[in-house]
């Protein structure tokens, strides 16, 4: 082990349901998140076409649909327990490093009525590329 902590899903729900005070005076501001909706897995076991254009397994497919609509719905306390919620999360985030973070940037989204949009999707290695932009709230 490296010595360097691990994040946890342990500060999600506080972090996905903490509201941001945004500053006035017309400033934008803005939080750039790496969230991943798709991880690769270390041992690479649930993988089995390695070619870039790879059809995405079924369990990846369902993780980023149920991502999708769960975003789309603004759904947060699904999104937080998506370890029990998500199907395929066990292939498509054995850990939680590469998803947790997704929650600082929906928490500073929630005083906006605007839903997650997405601006990048499809699949490198049969994960899901799925990249989302929140709004801030208009000032």
């Amino acid at each position: 082990a490296s010595g360097r902590p691990r994040p946890t899903s342990q500060g999600a729900r506080s972090s996905a349901s903490r509201r941001v005070s945004w500053p006035s005076r017309g400033r934008k501001i803005t939080i750039k998140v790496t969230a991943s909706l798709g991880n690769f897995p270390r041992d690479a076991a649930f993988l089995r076409d390695f070619r870039p254009d790879a059809p995405p397994p079924a369990w990846s497919e369902e993780f980023d649909a149920w991502s999708a609509e769960m975003l789309a719905r603004r759904d947060v306390d699904t999104l937080v327990d998506y370890r029990r919620k998500a199907p395929g999360v066990r292939y498509a985030h054995p850990t939680v490093d590469h998803f947790v973070p997704l929650f600082v940037a929906l928490g500073a989204s929630l005083d906006t009525s605007e839903a997650a949009k997405t601006v990048i999707e499809g699949y490198f290695l049969g994960l899901s590329k799925r990249s989302v932009q929140f709004e801030a709230p208009r000032t």
